[in-house]
Parts: C-alpha cells; sequence; structure tokens
C-alpha cells in the first residue's frame, strides 16, 4: 500500500511536470483585465484564472498554470502590465491547475 501511494505520488509529479509545447508563444492565449493600476487578472486558454495584485511588498499572484512555459508567459506578462519584476508572493488555492485539457501545438 505504502509502495503504492508512493507510486501513484511520483506519477503526479510527473504529470504536472510535462510542459506544454506550442509551435509559438502566440498559439497560447492570455487575457488580461487591468481593473486598476494594482490589480490585474489573466485567463489562460480560457481555462486557467489568475489574480495579480501589486503590493507596496511586490506582486502578490493568486494561483497559477500547470505548465512550466504557461507560468514563464504569465510572469511575463504580469511583469510588463504591472512595469515590475518585484514579486513578493504566490498563493495557490488548491492543488490542481484549472486546465482541464491543454491541448498540443504541432
Amino acid at each position: 500500500m505504502k509502495l503504492r501511494n508512493i507510486l501513484l505520488g511520483f506519477l503526479f509529479l510527473l504529470f504536472v511536470s510535462i510542459p506544454v509545447i506550442p509551435g509559438e508563444q502566440g498559439d497560447i492565449f492570455i487575457d488580461v483585465q487591468k481593473h486598476s493600476k494594482r490589480l490585474l487578472t489573466l485567463n489562460v486558454q480560457g481555462e486557467a484564472n489568475i489574480v495579480a495584485l501589486n503590493s507596496e511588498k511586490g506582486i502578490v499572484v493568486i494561483d497559477t498554470t500547470v505548465s512550466p512555459l504557461l507560468a514563464r508567459m504569465v510572469r511575463e506578462r504580469i511583469e510588463k502590465e504591472f512595469g515590475s519584476n518585484k514579486f513578493a508572493y504566490v498563493i495557490n488555492t488548491h492543488f490542481h491547475g484549472d486546465q482541464r485539457r491543454i491541448p498540443r501545438w504541432p
């Protein structure tokens, strides 16, 4: 039983660490809504919902994506919108990504 749980945990980590490899970054749609100078919402591929708040201590990001590539693209977009790369906190409200399925590009 313990070995099975370890194996399942390993497979889960392997699954969530597989990067999405699109043909070009332009293939990934990130809708950004700037609600104020300090507050953004980002919707990635119509699936992942992310909130970014530019606080006095730095940028606070609430929820992330399941892909390192998407995470980098979201981070770059947040930095561009706020004109800052000073991140203070990342808060994930749940253990899995919001994506039901991320398509693979050729």
